[in-house]
């Protein structure tokens, strides 16, 4: 399924460079969808843009 989950505040925890465990914070609004209700409007974050070109690559580049 696809957990859709909006908060103010989410802490990731990484292993690996892989995402090992969310934590969302300030009461989340939070939906969790069956694999039979999944479609091509409700499976990508509504205004999300990737921006490739603009992604941290290492501690340094976050904190300049």
């Amino acid at each position: 399924g696809i957990n859709h989950a909006e908060s103010s505040d989410i802490v990731l925890y990484l292993k690996d460079n892989q995402i090992e465990r969310i934590k969302f914070l300030n009461q989340p609004d939070m939906l969790l969808l069956p694999r039979d209700q999944i479609t091509k409007e409700n499976i990508r974050l509504e205004g999300f843009l990737w921006k490739e070109n603009e992604r941290p690559l290492k501690v340094s580049d976050i904190f300049k």
